[in-house]
């Protein structure tokens, strides 16, 4: 409790009186000041972690497998989970999955995609 009401302090300016009989009327004052911006600070808080687990939720829906019977909206590239057990970048183009194999060593239509995951965006500015 007192590192909140140092912080209280600090954000308002609002510095406890001195604990005197003489200043009970400041002391009351000032304890119903800091229990109004507690409540403010707690709801903010609370608003804040509502956000917070909001956006945890989207991104752990942005990093779920999908199963291929979920198919993506965009023809892209994505990264997908094959028959065996094997990771690989697949693209998908017009309903169809392709895979960068065969004697050439090209993009083939594959059938063996079970599921698949949108690859994230590459960081922005200057990598270091």
């Amino acid at each position: 409790m007192a590192e909140l009401m140092k912080q209280y302090e600090e954000k308002t300016g609002n510095v406890m009186p001195e604990q005197h009989y003489k200043n009970m009327h400041l002391l009351v004052d000032w304890y119903q000041s800091f229990s109004e911006w507690l409540a403010r600070e707690l709801k903010a808080e609370q608003v804040v972690v509502k956000m917070q687990k909001a956006v945890i939720e989207e991104l752990k829906t942005q990093l779920t497998w999908r199963p291929v019977s979920d198919r993506p909206e965009n023809n892209d590239y994505y990264l997908c989970k094959m028959c065996g057990d094997v990771e690989a970048v697949c693209k998908y183009k017009y309903g169809q999955w392709y895979d960068f194999e065969g004697p050439e060593r090209d993009w083939v239509e594959s059938d063996r995609v079970t599921h698949w995951l949108p690859i994230p965006p590459a960081p922005e500015g200057e990598v270091k």
